[in-house]
């Protein structure tokens, strides 16, 4: 759980050990979902591109919580943050 392991890196004094942890299987299933979509009639919004750039993931909210609360799961300031993003980038109607 993503809050675990932010805790964890606080207390080891390791900011990066979440991000040393992250789950690679959900690129992988991003991947699939957005081959899956294409050319048909409905729009693919990738949260892993929302959240990622490169290597380096958004891991938490402007106020510093936690986007997730377990391997795939937003918090409430998670799904703001994520709204926030997709409007930036136009993904919203």
């Amino acid at each position: 759980a993503l809050p675990e392991l932010l805790a964890i890196g606080m207390l080891r004094d390791q900011p990066d050990y979440a991000a040393r942890r992250r789950l690679i299987e959900q690129e992988s299933i991003d991947r699939a979902l957005r081959s899956a979509t294409e050319g048909r009639a409905v729009r693919y919004v990738s949260l892993q591109s929302l959240m990622c750039r490169g290597v380096t993931c958004l891991e938490r909210a402007d106020d510093g919580a936690p986007l997730q609360h377990d391997y795939g799961h937003l918090t409430g300031r998670g799904s703001e943050t994520l709204v926030k993003l997709m409007a930036r980038d136009g993904l919203l109607r």
